[in-house]
């Protein structure tokens, strides 16, 4: 019997428990689904820019606008993956946030967010995107290969 096809609140259910297990396996995807209040006709809201998170498919900004998984508290600091230590956020807050902690972050978003501060934001932004792709590719380069999310020309000229 075939399959129906899935709706796009469904597939962006799916989505976030799949980014969730990654850090913890052992949550189950009811827990998942019921600590972020995840329902197939309610659109999730980034946790710290009440940003509509959509599909991938529907952004015209590229994943800035998609669901993401940050640690309120940096992985690094406390090596905690419980669900009490993950947000349900949109890909540009987790880039902009990095490392530091939720409240510092909530303090940086309000300076970001100012009117006269748009281009600074955007300087951020570019800068923090800059360093997440120079960190995986050194961190690739100790396996001798490159990630495939790179454009083509990265590849060549690398290679």
């Amino acid at each position: 019997m075939p399959r129906l096809p899935l709706s796009l609140g469904e597939i962006i259910i799916s989505d976030i428990v799949f980014k969730v297990k990654k850090y913890n396996p052992n949550i189950s995807r009811e827990e998942i689904i019921t600590f972020f209040g995840l329902t197939a006709d309610v659109i999730p809201l980034c946790s710290y820019c009440n940003k509509v998170l959509v599909h991938k498919s529907q952004t015209c900004h590229p994943y800035k606008d998609v669901p993401s998984i940050d640690h309120r508290k940096p992985h690094y600091i406390t090596g905690d993956n419980s669900l009490n230590n993950l947000a349900l956020v949109c890909h540009e807050c987790n880039i902009l946030k990095s490392t530091l902690d939720d409240i510092t972050y909530r303090q940086l978003y309000v300076v970001l967010n100012k009117p006269e501060n748009k281009i600074l934001k955007e300087n951020y932004f570019n800068q923090m995107w800059r360093g997440k792709i120079a960190n995986k590719v050194d961190r690739v380069n100790n396996d001798d290969r490159l990630p495939d999310f790179l454009p083509r020309w990265v590849h060549h000229y690398f290679t």
